[in-house]
Order: structure tokens, then sequence, then C-alpha cells
């Protein structure tokens, strides 16, 4: 039904619907709560039946509403080389001045022979703390967000134009602190991991908000937390560095003795007191985590992220 209504609305071919409606189911993900609004010029994800590339001749050739669209492009000889490489999917960005369009393809490489394993605990207060030892503190983030968050709950009670652009301009200004936070962050990881050549292991948070447990007060700030874009920023640097990365199960890493394996939600005493009952092996929670989190990528080290980013 959809589909039907779009073609005839529209006037859009067959592939170029169904691309339009998988963007538009994509943007539900997060939440189907409120309607998702789209510019009027945005991007587009073309599949293989939309769009072509022909390294030999440097021409990209894109299906339009009318006749298709042939573009050559310019490159040097390392990117022409990378382009082989490149499968039939692109995206078109259009801004109100210029149209860039990017090419994403993957390079087979074989990973690096590592010897051991890099275990990463992700959370909030510690954006990230390694099993060697290494905090990533989350302090000057936190402090960051709660005053995005006051700023924003000033500005929506105003209901005004002038509120509202400003919630525009806060809401980039926090996303873009955030990737460079988890870019500088899923750097030096990576490079921990390169140097003491191990494979790095992450927790597989899916449903992490909600499952969950937080305050009223911790709400929001969870459910604005980049778990997914650290992991993702991980898992690729990884792949230039020819590392591989596991993922594993995250239930109990912080309850669980890494000395004795003796599991018992007393033996985490307060957020980041760790303690075992039993044996009186004693240390930071979320490092311990990060242990136990390596500790189990021994284990499951066959299952390898295959992310294609």
């Amino acid at each position: 039904m959809v589909y039907e209504n779009t073609r005839k609305m529209f006037g859009l071919k067959a592939d170029q619907v169904c691309c339009s409606i998988a963007k538009v189911s994509d943007s539900y993900k997060k939440s189907k709560k409120n309607l998702r609004k789209f510019k009027p010029l945005g991007a587009m994800e073309f599949n293989k039946n939309i769009f072509r590339i022909n390294v030999d001749k440097q021409v990209v050739s894109i299906a339009t509403i009318g006749k298709r669209l042939k573009l050559t492009y310019q490159c040097g000889e390392r990117q022409h080389q990378l382009l082989e490489f490149a499968k039939n999917a692109g995206k078109l960005k259009i801004s109100n001045k210029h149209a860039f369009f990017y090419v994403y393809c993957e390079i087979p490489c074989d990973t690096t022979e590592t010897d051991g394993f890099l275990g990463i605990d992700r959370g909030i207060k510690n954006i990230a703390v390694d099993s060697e030892g290494n905090f990533y503190s989350g302090e000057h983030v936190w402090n960051r967000k709660q005053r995005y968050q006051k700023l924003r709950s000033e500005l929506q009670s105003k209901q005004t134009k002038s509120a509202k652009r400003k919630l525009r301009k806060i809401s980039g200004k926090e996303k873009r602190f955030m990737h460079d936070v988890n870019h500088c962050i899923s750097k030096q990881i990576v490079q921990t991991a390169k140097h003491s050549c191990k494979t790095i292991v992450l927790e597989k948070l899916d449903n992490i908000r909600h499952r969950v447990k937080v305050s009223r007060k911790q709400r929001s700030t969870i459910h604005q937390w980049s778990y997914y874009d650290l992991a993702w920023k991980i898992e690729y640097k990884s792949k230039i560095e020819r590392i591989d990365v596991v993922f594993v199960d995250p239930r109990n890493t912080s309850r669980t003795c890494p000395s004795c394996g003796f599991v018992d939600k007393k033996n985490r005493r307060t957020q980041s007191n760790f303690s075992c009952v039993q044996c009186g092996f004693a240390g930071h929670a979320d490092h311990i985590a990060a242990i136990n989190i390596a500790a189990r990528g021994a284990v499951n080290h066959p299952i390898v992220s295959t992310a294609s980013r």
C-alpha cells in the first residue's frame, strides 16, 4: 500500500521507493512515539540498482526520476586502487550550495596475530576502563551534559522561535562534543591494543537503555549516552590497524571475582568498589569488569566483529 501510493504520488522508480521506505523505517528504530520530520534536501541511501561506479572510466551513474545521471570523478592512484573494492552502494548528500557523494567500500585484509585480550568496560562515570588499568573519565562529559540539560529545559519552557533556534544550536554542539570525546578515547584504546598486540573485547550492550535501572534524575542522561558510537569508532579504527574486535555477554561482569570466579551482587559494595565476599580479592569495580570482559573474550574469540563500515 505504501509502495504503490509513493510511486503514484512522486513518480519514483521501484528501487527509489524501496530506498525511501527503508530510510523512513530506519528513522523510527529508536522511537516510534514522535512523528519524524525530514529536510527537503537530505541524504539518501542508494542500492546497487540505483548507484553504479565504473572504476576504469571513472564514471558514477545514478538513476534519477528521468534518465540516469552520469558524473565523472577524479582521484589519486591510491584511491583508484581502493575503489576496485567498492560495492554498488553509495550515499548522496545534498546541501543548499553543494552536492556531496560518498562511496563506502569494504577492503579485505588479514588481521594481525594477537597475544592476549584487552577488555573494555563502558559506563557513564568512567566512559571506558580497560583491563590494563587505564581509566577514561567521563566526569567532564557528565558536567557538560548536565549544563546542556538544564539549558534545554529552560528553553523548552519558553516555546519561542528564538528558543527553538537555540535548542537546535545546542543539539549540534552536544553531538560534536561527544563525537570528539569518543574519537579521542577510541583512538587511545586502539593504540593500547596495538602496542600490547591484543584483541579488543567489548560488551554486547543490546537494549542497554531498557535493561539498566536508573534514577529519574539519570534517566535522560543514559538515554542520550553514546554507547554505540564509541563501539563503532573502536571497530573501524581497529580494522585500520588490523586488530580483531570480539563482543561478549555483559551479564555479571562487575559481580564476578576474576580471582576465584565467585559471583554475587554483594561483591560490588558500591558503584566503584569491588571486594569478593569469598576470597577477599578487591579493586575498582570498573577495572574488575574489564578484566572479566577480557577473560570472556578468550572463550568467545571465534566471534569476530563483521561491521562493514
